[in-house]
């Protein structure tokens, strides 16, 4: 088989059952002036990963062989783990393989040891902690501390991980939902909702990882639930949950490429670093679903049907796997796939399995190196590892 850019390529290949699927092109062994084997260069992938791994430096030059890497097909909860009250936002570190949670009730987050599968510290941070993310360039972590009851203002603190304790308090506006990073471009996107104040619209506000400041405030649609960000493009996509679309804005002007109208509560976004797909999980009863968003056309181009309650979504790249946390809702209404996580075949448009996990799982996040998938479950105050 040859791909573009000339036939001495071998295909980067993932195994289902007994075929394989094509994925992309690889290169293991560094031949000179490079880095140590084990750094793969899969296409775009690759290239991020390099990036992310390495830094902005110069990408090796190495022999290229085929690449087998087994699709596996029994995911399975193989640890649970208990950490705070309420954990709600969840983040993988996929250098260090360290998660981080964040327990709403608490005002805490727990970081998992990926290896023993234990809460290996607790760190304070703001009021209510609803969102957080990981730059893996630095390590650092930051936390959306939403402060509902006005106890003070909204904020983002920043978590140093190496002495697991906060190193900035950056203030924000109104309630924030949700967080992207875009450890590329040394910029974090805050989706803030104002619902608990009278003044409309909701905004994403830019933040400058260097400085730690607000950089740049971008009105958006009512109530944004959800920011993912595009690595390669940079394009930021936000999820309104009033008006049921995504919002594509440009990351340079902060203006509007497009609006794409999705389902109902479109609570998730994630967006697929090789094909740029965007996946939105639509949370009310009258989708559960997940839309499927082409990045060319700015079109849904698949609505795939899920558990009750699809809240949050991720996606394992090396395989294609997207993975749904159905949290059953807040009404608890009766659905054959609560309390589950799906598992969606990205060529196919179909759910392959549901994992279930524990009591109302409203986020979840994937290793993109291990693909060992973490879900924080709100209601058993545990976080289910999926492996295979």
């Amino acid at each position: 088989m040859h791909g573009r850019g000339g036939s001495n390529r071998q295909p980067f290949r993932v195994r289902r059952g007994h075929g394989y699927r094509v994925i992309g092109w690889s290169r293991p062994r560094v031949e000179r002036g490079g880095r140590p084997p084990g750094l793969l260069r899969l296409g775009t992938l690759g290239l991020l990963f390099a990036t992310l791994a390495v830094g902005a430096g110069p990408v090796p030059r190495v022999a290229r062989t085929a690449i087998s890497v087994p699709l596996l097909d029994s995911p399975r909860v193989v640890a649970t783990v208990p950490v705070g009250t309420e954990p709600f936002g969840i983040a993988v570190n996929p250098l260090s393989g360290r998660v981080y949670v964040a327990n709403r009730s608490d005002d805490t987050v727990s970081v998992i040891d990926p290896i023993s599968n234990t809460v290996s510290a607790t760190i304070p941070v703001g009021v209510y902690p609803m969102a957080v993310a990981v730059n893996p360039l630095t390590g650092r972590i930051y936390v959306a501390n939403q402060n509902p009851e006005n106890a003070g203002p909204s904020s983002i603190s920043v978590i140093d991980p190496n002495s697991n304790k906060v190193i900035a308090t950056i203030p924000v506006d109104w309630a924030p939902e949700a967080l992207a990073i875009n450890s590329l471009a040394g910029r974090l996107y805050v989706a803030s909702s104002p619902v608990q104040h009278p003044e409309p619209p909701g905004t994403v506000e830019v933040i400058d990882l260097n400085s730690n400041t607000v950089i740049k405030k971008i009105t958006v649609g009512a109530d944004p639930r959800s920011v993912a960000v595009n690595p390669i493009s940079g394009r930021i996509y936000v999820g309104d949950v009033v008006d049921n679309n995504v919002r594509v804005i440009d990351p340079n002007s902060g203006g509007l490429i497009a609006t794409v109208p999705v389902g109902v509560d479109p609570t998730g976004l994630a967006v697929h670093p090789v094909t740029g797909r965007i996946y939105v999980a639509n949370f009310a009863a009258e989708s559960d679903s997940v839309s499927v968003i082409d990045p060319n056309g700015n079109t849904v181009i698949a609505t795939i049907p899920v558990g009750r309650g699809p809240h949050s979504v991720a996606v394992y790249p090396l395989t294609g796997q997207v993975y749904v946390a159905n949290s059953n809702g807040f009404t608890g209404d009766p659905h054959p796939n609560p309390n589950t996580v799906s598992v969606i075949d990205s060529l196919t448009n179909t759910v392959t399995a549901y994992v279930p996990v524990g009591d109302e799982p409203y986020t979840l996040d994937v290793n993109p190196v291990s693909g060992v998938v973490y879900v924080a479950n709100w209601r058993s105050n545990t976080v289910s590892v999926i492996g295979h």
